[in-house]
């Protein structure tokens, strides 16, 4: 029964994520008690949290570092100038993106339950400072922080703004 709930919600899901570029577009907007930019059509509500996207991005940044890893060129999905990341922003990152390589990619963003529960409390903590009250493991919390400020500057403006 739990896994046909679960296969129920991951096409609902599938289906809304699908439709997202249509319904934004006709959106108004709105403003949650807790300042975070949302988008509403009913009877769906999509907001853009900062570190939900972050999770994602790096996801997705580990994923194209594993596929790239026969290349001698390491190729970035959303690729910055390399001069506009301080050497020590580019050893952050670049950690973020290994700590996802080795623990996060190998489990499925919508049919891992661990997973699910992260994507979760990450969008319950959408407009969070930090993520301490979170109840996510100390391990990420500490790579999510630790990269968030670089995150925050060269790519979460060109994210964000997508989302809307």
């Amino acid at each position: 029964m739990k896994a046909m709930l679960t296969a129920m919600r991951n096409a609902l899901l599938a289906a809304a994520m699908l439709s997202l570029p249509n319904v934004t577009a006709t959106a108004t907007s709105l403003k949650t008690n807790d300042s975070a930019p949302t988008q509403s059509v009913h009877p769906f509500v999509f907001h853009s949290g900062f570190w939900i996207n972050l999770h994602h991005f790096l996801y997705e940044q580990a994923l194209s570092r594993k596929q790239a890893a026969g290349s001698k060129e390491v190729k970035e999905s959303v690729p910055i100038p390399v001069d506009q990341r301080t050497p020590k922003e580019r050893q952050l990152w670049d950690a973020a993106v290994d700590y996802y390589l080795r623990n996060i990619i190998k489990r499925d963003l919508l049919f891992d339950d661990e997973l699910v529960k992260i994507n979760d409390q990450l969008s319950d903590s959408e407009a969070a400072r930090d993520l301490s009250g979170s109840g996510i493991n100390s391990d990420l919390v500490k790579v999510l922080e630790n990269v968030a400020p670089v995150y925050r500057v060269h790519w979460w403006p060109q994210h964000d703004r997508a989302n809307r």
